[in-house]
């Protein structure tokens, strides 16, 4: 699905990314990997499972599209420690993706992790963009996550709940991109807040990324 932001082609692809073809770069929020160890400690157990899938969908999205420039929205890692549960695969994986130009945006969640030899930012500017973790009223055409926005809609008569993109004129929120993530509805006042106008809603399918017209909301 292809939309113009602030005069500038982006790309919102099925996986939850986003692609800026005149960066070269690709954009994603929210990964939060390792989330499943980090519930040991507690005494749950989730599948672990999430790392491999999120790490391999990602570096099929790199080589698909030639990627030579990735933005981390924050919340790489569930926590501080996650990069250091990495199983010798899941690692190998995460660090020859760190191998492109990455712009590392810290994140809530590991705001005290920074992998060795990348720059970390609070904010980020690129031509007249700025990109953030969680969105604030000061910043114009604004490129942020956090949120992990989720919407109920019915397709095809079909009663679907998705993460998606919520997007206006002066903002993009991107959905969450990690496989162990839950989701924020669209209807949450959260929002309401921080879009002044109407917001567009572009949910996540399994091939095609589909605008959600209001009327179809459940």
């Amino acid at each position: 699905m292809n939309i113009i932001f602030n005069k500038n082609k982006f790309v919102l692809n099925p996986d939850g990314s986003m692609f800026w073809p005149k960066e070269s770069c690709l954009i994603v929020g929210d990964l939060h990997l390792e989330k499943s160890t980090s519930y040991i400690d507690q005494g749950n157990f989730l599948p672990p499972y999430d790392t491999l899938e999120t790490l391999s969908k990602l570096s099929f999205a790199i080589k698909e599209k030639c990627i030579k420039k990735i933005i981390f929205l924050g919340d790489v890692f569930h926590d501080c420690n996650g990069y250091k549960r990495l199983k010798l695969k899941e690692k190998n994986l995460f660090d020859n993706i760190l191998n492109k130009n990455i712009i590392w945006i810290s994140g809530n969640h590991d705001a005290n992790f920074i992998p060795t030899g990348i720059d970390s930012f609070i904010l980020y500017k690129l031509n007249k963009f700025t990109f953030s973790h969680i969105s604030s009223s000061k910043n114009s055409y604004e490129i942020s996550a956090h949120y992990h926005p989720k919407v109920t809609f019915k397709y095809l008569g079909i009663k679907i709940s998705s993460p998606c993109f919520l997007i206006d004129k002066y903002k993009i929120i991107l959905p969450a991109y990690g496989s162990y993530t839950g989701g924020l509805n669209i209807s949450s006042n959260i929002f309401k807040k921080i879009f002044s106008r109407n917001f567009n809603i572009y949910a996540l399918g399994n091939k095609k990324v589909l605008r959600v017209n209001n009327l179809n909301l459940k």
